[in-house]
């Protein structure tokens, strides 16, 4: 059942301003006589800010802080989505490397990130779309299949720890190199 969005409180009588970036509508209104404003940040519909002021100036102040805050909040993510892009061994962005040298060799299969504690983590799979029509004789060969063309032994499922060498050893072997430096276990 698809419910539609409550629509947004807006106060009879109220004039919507929109700031120029549209990171969020201010409605200013009157409340029993004083200055009053509501602003919303993108499709929200409850208010993130709710103020009533004596003077229309101090209105003007609060909401320039907000959308000032909007602003500096929007750099930051977009200060650290260029950071993650950026990082050519991580997670993400191995993730992608992975799928596309698999891909390039006509090889479609699942890789997918850890979840939780096993974040960093990267899983090699069947697709799930695949595994659900496989017997387990054909499941066995596709997995042989793709431990063949990572040069690897025989394994039922392909785990990758969260190291820099690792990630860069499965990028090696998924796009059919021999890896220069194999992955050391971090751990006990």
């Amino acid at each position: 059942m698809n419910k539609s969005p409550k629509p947004r409180f807006r106060p009879a009588g109220a004039i919507a301003v929109m700031d120029k970036d549209r990171l969020g509508t201010i409605y200013l209104y009157t409340h029993n006589g004083q200055p009053a404003a509501l602003g919303y940040r993108g499709r929200k519909t409850r208010p993130d800010v709710h103020v009533v002021k004596t003077t229309q100036s101090e209105i003007e102040s609060v909401m320039r802080r907000w959308l000032d805050g909007l602003r500096s909040e929007r750099a930051f993510r977009e200060k650290c989505r260029a950071a993650r892009t950026a990082d050519e061994w991580s997670r993400n962005t191995v993730i992608r490397r992975i799928k596309r040298a698999l891909t390039a060799r006509g090889l479609k299969y699942s890789v997918t990130g850890g979840r939780g504690t096993g974040w960093g983590w990267i899983h090699i799979d069947l697709l799930p779309s695949v595994e659900k029509l496989l017997t387990p004789e054909q499941r066995r060969r596709e997995m042989e299949k793709l431990n063949q063309a990572l040069g690897l032994e025989h394994r039922t499922s392909i785990s990758i720890p969260a190291s820099t060498d690792y990630y860069r050893e499965y990028v090696e072997r998924a796009e059919g190199k021999t890896p220069t430096k194999p992955g050391t276990p971090y751990w006990d």
